[in-house]
């Protein structure tokens, strides 16, 4: 079966507390929702090779009563491991006793929080129990190097303009789920300078997505801001990029969802006939004051191409 989204996953499994659990942590963050999971049937890492240059072996072009010419390619070869991402799901017996309405909306709350950490390490992670975020592979793979886009020197930032956009929107592949994904201000910025051009050149529009909601776009690209529920940002404004740290400074990122472009993959057991690998939900007792709930993913992230990530950094968080 083709690979399908954490949120399509919970949807397709039968009315039951772990659906609902499932759900909740898909729906927390734009990135669960269309990011497709591919199963590993139960292995704890994925192989796959990365396209450098395509080679042509035994063809490519001639002359009369010639033969072809050989060339050479370079693919790249890559493995990445499974991380352990969830937690506990509890509520003391004490609200369960006296305030049982208050019980959802506190579990509610904790499953968000889960997936908050996730979706951070999704962008930032640096990897060893952490995710190998996109930031991380940018960095640290050189095949995936050029792929970012440096708006200033890393001791200050510079503000963000329509070409330092262009030029990222050109090193991405796009397709129907490539999204932008920033802070507020630096979409607040991408209005700015929108506005800057003349009417005729107008970059920025608003339309419902694929979702039927709302949202900002650029260049017809939708714009999703990562915050919590409290309006706080996710992705930091302190730039570390090896030895580099600025504390004002952060990125606009440009991802192309896909299940042979960016997507995640998981070893968890299959549920279900649609054999979708979705976190595990076990209940415990420790002991203590309640019984909890252990929320458990076994889940990686993978670029299948060098054109599916791109990102600027060192922008300044300011506006103007």
């Amino acid at each position: 079966m083709a690979a399908i989204t954490l949120l399509e996953a919970g949807k397709l499994m039968e009315a039951s507390r772990k659906a609902g659990v499932v759900q909740t942590y898909a729906e927390a963050y734009q990135p669960m929702q269309v990011a497709p999971v591919i199963n590993t049937e139960g292995k704890a890492s994925y192989k796959w090779i990365v396209e450098d240059d395509l080679a042509h072996t035994t063809g490519g072009k001639r002359n009369v009563n010639a033969d072809f010419t050989a060339t050479q390619g370079n693919v790249k070869p890559y493995e990445s491991d499974v991380k352990i991402y969830g937690g506990k799901i509890q509520v003391d017996e004490f609200i369960v006793d006296h305030s049982p309405a208050s019980v959802t909306h506190q579990e509610k709350t904790q499953i968000r929080s889960h997936a908050k950490e996730f979706t951070v390490d999704l962008f930032e992670g640096a990897g060893g129990t952490s995710l190998r975020g996109w930031r991380h592979w940018m960095l640290n793979d050189a095949a995936f190097a050029g792929q970012q886009i440096s708006a200033g020197a890393a001791a200050s930032g510079t503000l963000l303009s329509s070409p330092m956009v262009d030029e990222l929107i050109g090193r991405v592949n796009r397709g129907p789920n490539t999204y932008f994904y920033c802070r507020e201000i630096v979409a607040r910025r991408l209005r700015v300078i929108s506005k800057g051009q003349a009417a005729n050149e107008q970059r920025m529009n608003y339309a419902k997505n694929e979702f039927g909601m709302w949202s900002w776009m650029y260049d017809e690209i939708p714009i999703i801001v990562l915050q919590d529920g409290k309006g706080t940002d996710l992705l930091s404004v302190t730039e570390i990029d090896g030895a580099a740290t600025n504390s004002d400074t952060c990125s606009l990122y440009l991802i192309n969802w896909g299940e042979e472009a960016a997507s995640l993959f998981s070893s968890n057991p299959t549920i279900g006939a649609n054999g979708v690998p979705l976190p595990k939900l076990t209940v415990q007792n420790d002991g203590s004051n309640y019984q909890y709930e252990r929320l458990t993913w076994y889940v990686g992230n993978v670029p299948h191409t060098i054109r599916d990530i791109g990102r600027i950094r060192y922008i300044k968080n300011a506006t103007s």
